[in-house]
């Protein structure tokens, strides 16, 4: 049998594409070429918006730059400003601290600070200052900030900060001011210098890291007692002739007693880049700490740069009167435990009756008898070390017209600070001297306040 049924819709299509083929295949044609053509536009259109949008951002990176640039420009000739009016400022400061105007140049400072805070240059200005006002935490607080921002050492305005960072307890500093330091002190040095020694010897945080006894000697060996002209002996002139006997030296220093706080007269002989301590013209010259015009330093002393025959010492003040070479190398050979040694030095030291400082060498003194289990001895040094640090302090006055009374500040930091030291090796108590801190400070404070008018 025959089995119908009703065309199916595929058979239907069949037919008509039969019938319709060339219509069809036209139209198949051209759909597909605008179905590709649309795409191809698609692509293309994409392409420009990609490159309109790529152009666009090379625009806004080009006017980002630009405007950077002209930032960094702006940025710069406000820098420039900055610095100038820091210096005008710093300037200002040190004319205010000539004139005894002691609140005006810390303003002066403080500004100068806020201008440029990253600059080392007036933290070390403001530091110095304060140093010299006795005002020694500020003092220490600026020189580590200074040290902090990477300001080279080898220039005066550092002389005694090994002694203010000791006595601030600014252990981290003071490492870095010594392992800077140190280059110019220990026997591999060519170019040795005596403030850079005085400033390392006064403490020993990093006594492990460094060969005292090495030290010592190199130091012993360029000891020099010819004046900072070249020519001329100082200090002990006459004193260490050729074929003077140790009886005749100690008959010397016999006849002047026993080195009391007293026993010797203070000729004007500078122990330093200040000659005499913080007072009216302790700012003196436009270096403030170093060589102004005409060679003048702080408290008009010659600049060494400009003195004759200074040499390659010249770059800090290196040059210390001859009696204080031998104070200095002295406590190397302390540090090097060479306590025989110390105490020889030490006892040539008293023949350089010029140095205001000579009362330090009793701490000396009392540290070497003290490790030679000399104890009777050890507590005479330091009895004449405390009497010597109170009249130090009870003659200490900012503002003092006849300055030979008076030492220099650094020289008072480092016999408050070897006291301290040999205070607790010979009695076992700390002493923080708070009352002569105290004391120190008071003044000071009030003398700001007052100034000079």
């Amino acid at each position: 049998p025959v089995e119908a049924r009703p065309p199916s819709q595929l058979y239907r299509l069949s037919k008509f594409a039969g019938r319709n083929r060339a219509v069809l295949v036209s139209v198949g044609l051209i759909a597909t070429s605008l179905v590709v053509g649309t795409a191809f536009s698609v692509y293309q259109m994409s392409m420009a918006v990609s490159a309109l949008r790529d152009k666009d951002e090379a625009l806004r990176e080009a006017l980002l730059a630009k405007g950077e640039a002209n930032a960094a420009r702006n940025e710069i000739a406000q820098f420039s400003d900055r610095i100038v009016q820091s210096n005008v400022l710093a300037s200002s400061g040190q004319t205010h601290a000539n004139a005894g105007r002691w609140q005006s140049a810390i303003d002066d400072f403080a500004q100068a600070l806020s201008l440029q805070p990253s600059f080392y240059l007036p933290w070390v200005q403001r530091g110095q200052l304060y140093s010299q006002l006795h005002l020694w935490e500020e003092s220490a607080s600026d020189f580590a900030k200074a040290i902090s921002l990477g300001a080279p050492t080898d220039q005066p305005q550092w002389t005694g900060t090994g002694a203010l960072f000791s006595l601030a307890n600014q252990t981290a500093s003071f490492d870095v001011l010594v392992q800077q330091e140190r280059k110019r002190f220990e026997p591999a040095s060519d170019d040795f210098n005596w403030q850079s020694l005085r400033n390392g010897v006064v403490s020993m945080s990093i006594s492990n890291e460094i060969d005292w006894s090495g030290v010592a000697s190199y130091a012993e060996s360029r000891m020099d007692n010819r004046g900072p002209g070249g020519d001329e002996p100082r200090g002990d002139k006459g004193m260490n002739r050729p074929g003077r006997g140790e009886h005749e030296l100690l008959e010397s220093r016999r006849g002047r007693g026993r080195g009391g706080p007293d026993d010797h007269p203070r000729p004007g002989f500078p122990s330093g880049p200040e000659e005499h301590g913080p007072g009216v013209q302790g700012f003196g010259g436009a270096g403030f700490g170093g060589a102004g015009p005409g060679g003048k330093g702080i408290g008009g002393q010659l600049g060494e740069g400009n003195r004759p025959g200074a040499g390659r010492n010249a770059r800090r003040g290196g040059y210390l009167p001859f009696g204080v070479q031998r104070y200095v190398t002295a406590i190397a050979y302390l540090r090097a435990g060479e306590n025989e040694k110390a105490l020889e030095l030490i006892e040539l030291v008293e023949l350089d009756r010029g140095w205001p400082g000579m009362d330090l060498i009793h701490n000396v003194r009392a540290i070497a008898y003290h490790h030679l289990g000399k104890e009777v001895l050890a507590k005479e040094a330091l009895n004449l070390s405390n009497k010597a640090i109170a009249k130090w302090v009870g003659d200490q006055t900012i503002v003092n017209k006849d300055r030979s009374a008076t030492v220099p500040w650094f020289d008072l930091v480092e016999g408050i600070v070897l006291n301290r030291e040999a205070t607790k090796k010979v009695t076992g108590v700390v002493n923080s001297n708070e009352e002569i801190l105290a004391k120190l400070r008071e003044h000071a404070l009030a003398t700001i306040s007052d100034g000079i008018q």
